[in-house]
């Protein structure tokens, strides 16, 4: 199977009351956000069959009940308590199956220090030169021979 590379989607921060009118189970997990709703409709269509059921089920309640959150924490805590061949294969399903996007950091302040800095220095210019233009400069005396 060969895992192919494709462009993320930025989620905005405020979109979790967007994606809970919408009914999806989301969530923010070390800044990505993964979308297990196709998941869980699977499984309640599919109810009694337990083929479809390969996330860890505790996992999945962190899912459930923080969905439009971010589950970093929580799913640390589940993570403690479970082996390292669980954590890791669910870890992998979760990356590779549901991922959905990151979320957006041009909000963030390393991306709007940018454009302040810029400003100012752009004021600066602009002041430096409405000063050489209001007061001319002074008539500097001639060096006699």
């Amino acid at each position: 199977m060969t895992i192919s590379q494709s462009e993320s989607l930025l989620f905005p921060a405020c979109s979790s009351k967007s994606f809970k009118k919408l009914s999806r189970i989301w969530g923010i997990w070390d800044k990505r956000v993964y979308d297990l709703t196709d998941y869980f409709n699977t499984i309640n269509v599919r109810q009694g069959v337990t083929d479809f059921q390969f996330l860890d089920s505790d996992i999945a309640v962190v899912f459930q009940e923080r969905s439009g959150q971010d589950v970093t924490d929580a799913l640390e805590r589940v993570f403690a308590q479970k082996d390292a061949t669980t954590v890791q294969q669910n870890t992998y399903c979760i990356q590779n199956m549901f991922y959905a996007g990151t979320t957006d950091f041009r909000n963030t302040a390393r991306c709007q220090v940018q454009s302040y800095v810029m400003l100012v220095a752009s004021g600066i210019i602009a002041s430096t030169m409405l000063l050489k233009c209001t007061f001319p400069p002074l008539l500097c005396p001639q060096v006699p021979d």
